[in-house]
């Protein structure tokens, strides 16, 4: 949601937060010569934020990221190596060593390809209802 400044045609991005303020701090200050006396005032000094990290949530979700993401890198390997294929006499060198890069994005997209085999066909629940959402 972007607004129109309507001294200028230049628009304004709207906040990150836009409904939340920075806390203040509450800190005592000596107002007087009193000690006795002390006023609890708000500072105006800004409070550091730091938004706590999110849990990984790991599962479905976690699972179907991995394998999209081998799946890339296997294509983009597996494309190198057909080019290779092409002059396997001068490229035997370049052929074998992706050939060896292969080897384990081609075991991670098995296991992550497997486990939701075994999770589906064991009856876990989230890995049945993944299957029949729109």
């Amino acid at each position: 949601m972007t607004s129109t400044d309507p001294g200028t045609a230049r628009s304004i991005a709207p906040p990150r937060c836009s409904n939340w303020s920075p806390p203040r701090i509450l800190r005592p200050v000596d107002d007087s010569d009193d000690p006795r006396s002390t006023t609890v005032r708000a500072s105006s000094q800004p409070v550091e934020c730091t938004a706590s990290p999110k849990p990984r949530k790991l599962g479905t979700d976690a699972n179907a990221r991995l394998t999209s993401s081998t799946a890339l890198v296997l294509l983009v390997l597996l494309a190198v190596e057909g080019v290779t294929v092409l002059r396997v006499g001068s490229l035997l060198t370049l052929h074998v060593f992706i050939g060896m890069l292969l080897v384990p994005p081609v075991l991670v997209k098995l296991a992550s390809t497997f486990w939701r085999f075994a999770k589906y066909y064991s009856g876990s629940r989230e890995y049945r209802e993944k299957d029949h959402r729109c």
